[in-house]
């Protein structure tokens, strides 16, 4: 692979991608520097014409690094990003493999963020080098979608069981003491053989914890499941 260098004057660190790897050393700063520029500038050498990039940036390395990744294609998570056509993956497989991930998160009760972990990323990647996963609005944005299609296959269900439901509610308090109403449905197939089960629904509810207050509660959950 051919040696890209990029160097900045402000911290006089020599930074080189070699067989994909960072390897950073500190050198004198009297290699580092070049006369009459302000701030930092790019040295990286275009493999192609062997000349060095020479822009300038008087404020600060931070937008010489995002010059370095832009243009140059390279990044400071230890690698040299592929042209777009090197990412691509089958767009099936990758639905598939997004599904699996957001169906992991709900399920296990992951938060969001887990999706942001480079760790976590550099695993997904290892499974398949070209996988991309989605970050944390797109996973907000997919459970939210399968939790309108579970309640609308939910809802569907109910409505085909030829037997009576029978609804259990429970309160709870967290450790905040704000109070909790849930609502589980028990109801049997229509041939009677198989039992099933499903929470309908888990609201707030507020003080006092009397019948008429589960009374309402209980009826707007009904009503939205219905």
């Amino acid at each position: 692979m051919t040696e890209k260098t990029a160097v900045t004057e402000a911290t006089t660190t020599k930074a080189r991608i070699v067989n994909g790897q960072w390897r950073r050393n500190m050198l004198p700063a009297s290699r580092n520097i070049r006369k009459k520029v302000k701030g930092a500038r790019c040295i990286v050498v275009d493999p192609k014409t062997k000349q060095e990039c020479g822009k300038d940036f008087s404020t600060s390395t931070t937008n010489l690094w995002r010059h370095v990744e832009k243009a140059h294609r390279i990044q400071d998570e230890g690698h040299v990003v592929r042209p777009s056509t090197a990412r691509r993956i089958n767009p099936q497989l990758k639905e598939e493999i997004d599904r699996a991930l957001v169906r992991w998160v709900y399920h296990d009760f992951q938060a969001f963020r887990v999706v942001s972990n480079k760790y976590f990323r550099r695993l997904l990647k290892k499974c398949h080098k070209n996988y991309e996963p989605p970050g944390r609005k797109a996973i907000s944005r997919d459970i939210k979608t399968h939790f309108f299609e579970a309640r609308r296959q939910l809802k569907d269900l109910l409505q085909d069981t030829g037997s009576k439901i029978a609804l259990k509610t429970g309160y709870w308090s967290a450790i905040n003491r704000l109070s909790f109403l849930v609502v589980t449905a028990h109801w049997f197939s229509p041939d009677h053989e198989t039992f099933f089960n499903c929470v309908l629904d888990f609201v707030r509810i507020e003080h006092p914890h009397d019948g008429e207050t589960t009374f309402k509660a209980l009826k707007k959950i009904t009503d939205t499941s219905a």
